[in-house]
């Protein structure tokens, strides 16, 4: 598949277009990011984010991670997760791997959720 670049949030004319590896890349950063950010009052929808408040451990947010990549077709399987957590600003980085179902390629991808918006 090919599909349109998108750096920080918006159309990269520049970059053109992404394909191969990279378009899987971008397709699960902004599955992440919009079932993070997006519709967060429909609460059957999106990353359930119960599992960012009141100091949730590592394993409770590598579930809901893991439950968020797997409505990604093209993932055969998210393999380790790393969590580091920085409570203060209630933001959890975390770093995973996934192997792409057609090419058995292994795709390691950072994001961070969460966060305050002050």
């Amino acid at each position: 598949m090919r599909d349109i670049a998108i750096v920080n949030g918006d159309i990269s004319f520049e970059k053109g277009f992404v394909t191969g590896s990279e378009e899987v890349s971008q397709s699960i950063a902004i599955e992440l990011g919009s079932q993070l950010e997006e519709l967060f009052l429909d609460e059957d929808y999106g990353f359930d984010m119960s599992v960012l408040q009141d100091k949730p451990d590592d394993e409770e947010i590598i579930a809901e991670v893991g439950r968020v990549i797997a409505n990604e077709e093209r993932v055969e399987l998210v393999g380790e997760v790393l969590v580091n957590q920085d409570r203060k600003e209630r933001v959890a980085y975390v770093q995973f791997k996934v192997q792409i179902k057609e090419t058995n390629e292994e795709l390691e991808l950072d994001v961070s959720l969460g966060g305050t918006d002050e």
